[in-house]
């Protein structure tokens, strides 16, 4: 389940106030109209990256304009040659860094923006020759200038823990990345970190280094707590570490029942080509009822023990036990109904059509509440659409409604290009009270006489047969 708030936090600041002005305008021209006059009344970097990050994902050609514009009417301002810089290609981007810190010795930006092109660089595939340039003895040069000038900045810390990892002194790299706080630079490089944390057998590093990272509980599991140990064990997995996966659930009994967090213990066997030890721990899996047929008949990690003899006999066995259970599944969905008026809603659809729930009455209607930014909604719409062209019945209306969205055209991109079934809806932020959930995915359905039937909030495997019972017993009435 996604938290409501979540599709926010990537803003803040300045950019609250960009949205709040940006809101309601879909055409592109008018809001790259729009975004160029907000940019005009902006004074510092920081505010100046938060609105260049957004513009260029629907207007590059306009936001490298408009930063060149600024640079030509303040040539000497080291601030809008960075600017102008930055949202370059890479040897553009290098160069520029460079001129800057020679022109502005004592200006920031120019050694974050070679800190961070330096580190893409040693984190790459081409890191060896790199090290083999003249550009690499002149940019650690300009680097410890920059870093004699801003003491313990966590990008330029970074770069110099690369640098020295790339020179072999393990030691010191680690003691330079133990002082790194700042969750964006340690994010920036996260996977390279692990890779350098496995090299050297330095696992037991990854815990307090995880712990200066923000933890979203927007999953399954709701607590921060549980959500730490998800990502901890998955980054184990990454790490190719079964044994002190196994060691941590070991210690730690309250996640034994916990499917999202033990099926990573099976993801990292069979990273680690443990078959039969996976196999081992699915059996386990399915014995104490943690995870049914539905979870694993199509999940990706097992998919190559497709054809394994002893595979196919867990899957045989596990959907006899699923078919076996399906009438008391659907005796406990059908008494989960509710009996209360749907609150009632006008909304648009991207072709300007006024949709009103009050028009649907005598029809079974689904709801799915979700958002791009959304990875449980993106699990749910693949099975809401194959339910529909599959096992829909006649007299069934189902709508998608996007929510919490900053643009309201990726919904109508991601509907495009995936080509889902379900009718789009723009929804507004006064449903999510109305229909009283904070998290999303949120399914409903509502029933001929318009009154709230069945509910579900979040993501679950068995969703299609869920909606399969809801619609039955309604559609009937």
């Amino acid at each position: 389940m996604c938290l409501g708030f979540l599709g926010a936090v990537l803003y803040g600041g300045i950019m609250d106030k960009f949205a709040s002005g940006a809101e309601g305008i879909e055409d592109k021209a008018e809001l790259a109209r729009y975004t160029e006059n907000f940019a005009q009344k902006l004074e510092t970097v920081e505010d100046h990256r938060d609105l260049q990050s957004y513009w260029i994902q629907f207007d590059k050609e306009g936001c490298l304009a408009f930063y060149d514009k600024l640079l030509a009417e303040h040539p000497k301002d080291p601030k809008y040659k960075y600017l102008a810089i930055r949202m370059k290609d890479p040897d553009i981007l290098q160069k520029g860094a460079r001129e800057l810190i020679a022109a502005y010795p004592d200006f920031y930006w120019g050694y974050r923006v070679l800190a961070v092109d330096a580190a893409d660089k040693l984190a790459g595939e081409k890191a060896k020759d790199y090290a083999k340039s003249p550009e690499f003895i002149y940019d650690r040069i300009l680097l410890k200038q920059g870093r004699d000038k801003f003491s313990s900045d966590d990008f330029l810390d970074l770069a110099e823990f690369l640098f020295l990892n790339g020179e072999g002194n393990f030691k010191a790299a680690i003691e330079l990345l133990l002082k790194v706080d700042d969750p964006g630079a340690l994010n920036s490089k996260w996977d390279t970190i692990l890779r350098i944390l496995k090299e050297q057998r330095r696992v037991d590093l990854l815990e307090p280094i995880m712990k200066k990272l923000p933890i979203e509980t927007n999953g399954e599991d709701k607590t921060f707590e549980a959500e730490f140990a998800r990502q901890y064990m998955t980054n184990l997995s990454k790490m190719g570490e079964t044994k002190f996966l196994e060691i941590y659930l070991t210690a730690h009994p309250e996640y034994s029942d916990n499917g999202g967090i033990q099926w990573l213990v099976v993801e990292s066997l069979m990273t680690s080509n443990m078959q039969d030890r996976a196999m081992d721990q699915v059996q386990k899996l399915l014995d104490k009822g943690i995870i049914d047929y539905s979870f694993i008949k199509d999940n990706e990690t097992v998919a190559v023990l497709q054809g394994n003899k002893r595979w196919e006999d867990i899957l045989t066995n596990a959907k006899k036990k699923w078919d076996e259970d399906a009438p008391l599944r659907r005796a406990a969905t059908i008494k989960s109904r509710m009996d209360k008026d749907a609150p009632l809603w006008e909304l648009q659809d991207p072709q300007g059509n006024i949709v009103k729930l009050a028009d649907l009455k005598g029809k079974v209607v689904v709801l799915d509440f979700w958002a791009t930014w959304c990875g449980p909604c993106q699990m749910a719409m693949p099975k809401l659409d194959n339910w529909m062209r599959t096992r829909m019945p006649k007299g069934v209306e189902v709508f998608s409604i996007n929510t919490w969205e900053r643009k309201p055209q990726d919904a109508v991109d991601v509907m495009n290009e995936d080509g889902y079934a379900m009718t789009l809806l723009f929804g507004n932020d006064e449903l999510p009270k109305l229909y009283g959930f904070d998290g999303i995915p949120y399914i409903c359905v509502i029933d001929k006489q318009g009154k709230l039937a069945f509910e579900q909030t979040g993501f679950s495997d068995d969703l299609e047969e869920r909606l399969g019972t809801w619609v039955d017993v309604l559609i009937g009435e």
